[in-house]
């Protein structure tokens, strides 16, 4: 199993909210794109009030009835490889989306008590992907954001074998002609001569070996008449 590995994260876990947008005003729906902040965990340009569509919006500080984050995986992932972590305050219940499709609805627990959330995704294919959440809760329902983190955990493929080599047979050096195949392809000539005198026949052979080898040179026999 390799270590968690973490995607996208914005704002800090147990701070509070204070890290994420104050000033603006009630919006329907908010569209942020991650990778687009400098620095998505200490300063998200994001509002951190999540209202209810019928609920009184705040006459000051920004807010919206709907949140969307869109973000991009760059390679394919399978089932329980992907972890959301949704961390809020607030006594109502949110809804998340993911693509369109409802992912999970988490009841709050209280105005000012923390609720941890870690929800494991389904696969997901490589591109862009978009999470959606809303709240509900009437007149007066809201909750507000601590922190979002999608995180990866990808298994280490089991090492391949390495197939043991295979040995070569040595090829045994050809040993040398003996003696007897030297004169058998050798040539035999024979040479009859008369000097008036002593009359002999002279009977030349001589090998198709290699003549440097002396053994291999040329033979004189004489055989006297």
């Amino acid at each position: 199993m390799s270590e968690p590995e973490t995607l996208w994260q914005i704002g800090r876990p147990g701070d509070g909210s204070k890290e994420f947008l104050t000033k603006g005003a009630w919006s329907e729906e908010y569209d942020y794109t991650v990778g687009t902040d400098a620095d998505s965990i200490n300063h998200p340009s994001i509002p951190g009030i999540i209202t209810a569509p019928e609920a009184r919006k705040p006459s000051k500080g920004i807010s919206t009835d709907k949140l969307n984050i869109d973000f991009t995986l760059e390679r394919d992932y399978g089932q329980g490889q992907l972890t959301l972590f949704y961390n809020f305050y607030g006594t109502e219940e949110v809804s998340l989306f993911l693509n369109g499709e409802l992912l999970t609805k988490i009841a709050g627990v209280g105005e000012r008590t923390l609720k941890e959330n870690e929800i494991k995704l389904g696969a997901l294919a490589a591109g862009k992907h978009r999470l959606s959440i809303t709240t509900s809760g009437g007149t007066n329902g809201k909750h507000a954001i601590d922190y979002l983190k999608l995180q990866a955990i990808v298994p280490i493929p089991a090492p391949v074998p390495i197939p043991a080599p295979v040995p070569i047979p040595i090829q045994q050096d050809r040993k040398e002609p003996s003696m007897v195949s030297n004169i058998q392809s050798g040539q035999l000539q024979s040479v009859l001569t008369f000097d008036g005198q002593d009359d002999y026949v002279e009977i030349k052979y001589t090998s198709n070996f290699d003549l440097t080898n002396s053994r291999n040179s040329p033979r004189l026999y004489s055989l006297g008449m």
